[in-house]
């Protein structure tokens, strides 16, 4: 009788480490995506921020827009899948730019 009893505690032990490295690696794996995500954003806002540069370095001032950059220096936006914040306080300062990924219902 002992025995049974001995053999159940180490299966629900054993369960219960299984379930807890189940759980750590399903966390690791949202931590990753999330780490993906922002690495993405943080290249986005890199590649307006240069071509910001470069229409500052021609014309003498910061574009007003994304959509500026977009049409005369073939930026490539997706505004489907990201909201772009792109703010100029003055046009000789460098523009505040935000990336945010937009939710998806899919």
């Amino acid at each position: 009788m002992e025995g049974k009893q001995k053999y159940k505690k180490i299966g629900l032990l054993l369960a219960i480490i299984v379930i807890g490295y189940i759980s750590m690696y399903i966390s690791s794996i949202d931590k990753f995506w999330e780490n993906g995500q922002e690495d993405t954003n943080t290249a986005i806002e890199d590649a307006i921020r240069k071509s910001a540069l470069e229409c500052y370095a021609l014309e003498g001032s910061f574009p007003p827009s994304v959509d500026y950059l977009r049409k005369n220096y073939g930026l490539i936006v997706n505004e489907d899948a990201y909201f772009y914040h792109y703010q100029v306080t003055a046009s000789n300062m460098i523009p505040d730019i935000k990336v945010v990924k937009r939710w998806s219902n899919e």
